[in-house]
């Protein structure tokens, strides 16, 4: 995706908020260009609409484009990791020194705060 900086303001801007931008009009301070079709790369007019960061991200759960567990870019972890963090005896520290993990990562699936899918 192309980013535009606007001159003086050090504001980068990606390719669907420069085409709603020149097609539409502007863009007020707080919203987000939002896509209708899911489709990033598109950057028809027809296809962008305006909402808030959580207009956003309801979007995004209806339409179920979250990733879960090591589905996502950055994961460290994978089910099995998890269920052997889970079921070993210890503290968070112990199995995060274990694992070569945070302890608070550790606190967070062993609580079954993150990784929620996995049972």
């Amino acid at each position: 995706m192309h980013n535009r900086t606007r001159e003086g303001k050090g504001q980068h801007f990606t390719a669907h908020r420069i085409a709603y931008e020149v097609f539409i009009g502007p863009i007020p301070d707080g919203q987000h260009v939002c896509h209708k079709c899911d489709e990033k790369t598109r950057v028809s007019p027809r296809h962008l609409f305006l909402g808030t960061q959580a207009d956003n991200m309801k979007d995004m759960l209806e339409k179920g484009r979250t990733a879960k567990g090591n589905a996502k870019p950055n994961a460290i972890l994978n089910p099995e990791l998890v269920k052997a963090i889970r079921n070993a005896p210890g503290s968070n520290g112990e199995i995060a020194r274990k694992f070569n993990l945070n302890h608070r990562h550790v606190s967070k699936v062993r609580s079954h705060q993150i990784w929620k899918h996995v049972t």
